[in-house]
């Protein structure tokens, strides 16, 4: 993979790094067999991957990150149980992707290599790959994410040695400051539009701490929603809005896969390996959380409850930053 001729803004260059980096090295072509969760328990279209076989039951569609040995990443979907792979680009190095809510766009951060170093902007694709737009030209920007109706997109851009979080219109018009922070990982540590449209749930340093916080979609009004001595980051609300998956290195070092409720209470292990945890995402229905493994660079899904870990991913290669998109799923009133 080239390396950048000057060095990019320090906010980017650090979602670079976790993206790329972070995400283990694609140039690592790995198997090996899926590892079993522990319980939870309560705390303070190339030859990329190919279907398992062992996954069934699982619907809608994954949206990912993958680069085969020796190449850039692209943006890859496939079906949830890791049937279907297509890939939707070709050039620069394309990461990051997220649904629209309607699931007919593609979101993602497209860094292109130029004379002076790198690039990173904001672009949008149709799901089929077609139609691919940049919304963003500054060079700063990272991490996009859609608004619950589809009209905005949320990113951070870096400014100096600060990020800011920032919403356009899903044009790429309007593009409004909500806030800023001496957080030059701040640019790629997540960031998550609440499904009521009222909050964004983000991963920011206060007191030493890198927690998980929820601001409205204003700018204003910003809540704590853990505080641990350990890194809080990548937080995902549920479908209905009453979890929030994320990950931390609280217990032991490693990042595991979190759950707790979306008023901070009740924070729950879900994950209990040797590897890291990264990019949890939610199934449609809220029963499930795929994420990425950082040691071997293939995609999981688990249970809400931490049970019934299986792999989805197989094959050379790197894939991760999942996002699972899939038509509503219509609450049966059962669900605690």
């Amino acid at each position: 993979m080239k390396q950048a001729r000057l060095p990019l803004p320090l906010a980017i260059a650090a979602a670079f790094c976790l993206l790329i980096l972070g995400a283990s090295c694609a140039n690592r072509g790995l198997g090996g067999a899926p590892k079993s969760a522990a319980p939870g328990t309560e705390t303070g279209g190339r030859s990329v991957p190919q279907r398992t076989g062992e996954n069934t039951g699982l619907a809608g569609r994954i949206a990912f990150q993958g680069a085969e040995p020796g190449h850039k990443f692209q943006i890859y979907v496939m079906n949830a149980d890791g049937s279907g792979i297509t890939r939707l680009t070709n050039t620069d190095e394309n990461l990051a992707p997220r649904w629209s809510p309607d699931g007919s766009r593609i979101a993602f951060l497209c860094l292109r290599e130029h004379s002076m170093g790198w690039d990173a902007n904001i672009h949008v694709m149709n799901a089929d790959g077609a139609a691919l737009t940049p919304l963003t030209h500054t060079g700063r920007d990272a991490t996009p994410a859609w608004s619950p109706d589809g009209r905005q997109i949320a990113f951070i851009r870096s400014q100096a040695e600060k990020t800011a979080i920032y919403v356009m219109n899903a044009d790429g018009s309007a593009q409004r400051r909500l806030a800023s922070s001496r957080d030059p990982m701040g640019s790629n540590t997540g960031l998550a539009w609440l499904p009521d449209g009222r909050r964004i749930l983000l991963s920011a340093k206060r007191d030493g701490n890198r927690d998980i916080f929820a601001i409205r979609a204003n700018g204003t009004g910003q809540t704590r929603l853990t505080n641990h001595p350990g890194a809080d980051f990548f937080p995902a609300p549920s479908p209905d809005g009453r979890k929030i998956a994320f990950v931390s290195n609280r217990d032991g070092g490693k990042t595991e896969l979190y759950v707790m409720n979306a008023d901070g209470s009740r924070q729950i292990r879900l994950t209990n390996s040797p590897a890291d945890e990264l990019y949890p995402t939610w199934s449609p229905d809220g029963r499930q959380i795929a994420f990425a493994r950082r040691d071997d660079g293939h995609l999981y899904a688990v249970s809400a409850d931490g049970s019934g870990e299986r792999r989805l991913t197989s094959g050379p290669g790197t894939q991760t930053s999942p996002d699972w998109w899939g038509p509503p799923v219509r609450s049966t009133g059962h669900r605690k």
